[in-house]
């Protein structure tokens, strides 16, 4: 008599690794991210979104800033310059998250000159604030400065109509403001005199 022995079960097949992401593909990822930023109908994640906390209020700017914007002459009564997104509508979709504008409307603002690019983040909240930490001149310095938006009468852009959680119709434009802390500008009119 023959014993029949049991079928073996088949093993799992097994995985194959993922291969790793390289420094290259990383570096797309991070610019094409930081492109949609600003543009309009950029592709949104695959996951579900998520409630974005209000931004803490109050943030301390960064080192050596105040030191800096006063050797550029950026901290004095009235002072601001005007900015914008360049090579955009009136008004223009954004996400929070990195931003970049660029200073126009004059030859220069202290010893900053037409052209200086302002980098920085964007915060929703009530309004989407605009808070900048780096100056970069078109002739290659980058200066730490401590700037916030305001547009119109007010810190921040408006969001308008057509606004979403993760997305906000804002003005292409505004003007740059030393402040000592970030959130605090709406609690001082007058400037220290200097």
């Amino acid at each position: 008599t023959r014993v029949k022995t049991p079928a073996k079960t088949p093993a799992p097949p097994q995985q194959k690794p993922q291969p790793k992401e390289t420094s290259s593909s990383a570096s797309t990822v991070g610019a094409v991210a930081l492109t949609c930023t600003l543009a309009a109908g950029c592709p949104g994640p695959t996951t579900t979104p998520q409630v974005r906390p209000t931004p803490p209020q109050e943030a301390e700017c960064p080192p050596g800033s105040a030191q800096a914007m006063k050797e550029l002459g950026l901290i004095r009564v009235g002072s601001s310059g005007r900015v914008y997104f360049p090579n955009t509508p009136k008004y223009l979709t954004v996400r929070p998250g990195p931003v970049t504008m660029r200073l126009t409307g004059a030859e220069y603002w202290g010893k900053l000159p037409e052209g200086t690019l302002f980098s920085g983040e964007m915060l929703f909240g009530e309004r989407v604030q605009g808070r900048f930490t780096q100056a970069h001149t078109p002739d290659g310095h980058t200066y730490a400065v401590c700037l916030e938006l305001r547009a119109g009468a007010e810190w921040g852009w408006e969001k308008q109509p057509g606004s979403a959680q993760d997305t906000a119709k804002i003005l292409s434009g505004g003007f740059l403001e030393p402040v000592k802390r970030f959130g605090e500008a709406w609690r001082y009119k007058d400037r220290e005199k200097r």
